[in-house]
């Protein structure tokens, strides 16, 4: 995507608090933007996975209640997603 379309799909997530938080960001601060890249629906959940259980068991400390619920909500999106592949950026 380019950093448009970001904007643009930022701003309709209204109830997310999360991507609302990132169009703060965004719009308010320096940032560095890439296009992204484009992986299998399957691959990008288990990357996910794979950060929850990190933070989950490794770096618990590091992380409030808030960040690690949205991770979970973000991997239950991901799996019921019917897109076969997405794109992170």
């Amino acid at each position: 995507m380019e950093f448009e379309e970001v904007l643009n799909n930022l701003k309709l997530e209204k109830e997310n608090n999360l991507a609302q938080e990132c169009l703060n960001e965004i719009q308010n601060r320096q940032v560095l933007f890439h296009s992204g890249f484009e992986q299998e629906k399957k691959e990008l959940t288990s990357l996910y996975r794979l950060r929850l259980k990190t933070a989950m068991d490794l770096n618990r400390d590091k992380f409030e209640e808030d960040v690690l619920a949205n991770w979970k909500k973000t991997i239950d999106e991901l799996e019921s997603c019917s897109a076969k592949k997405l794109k992170l950026n």
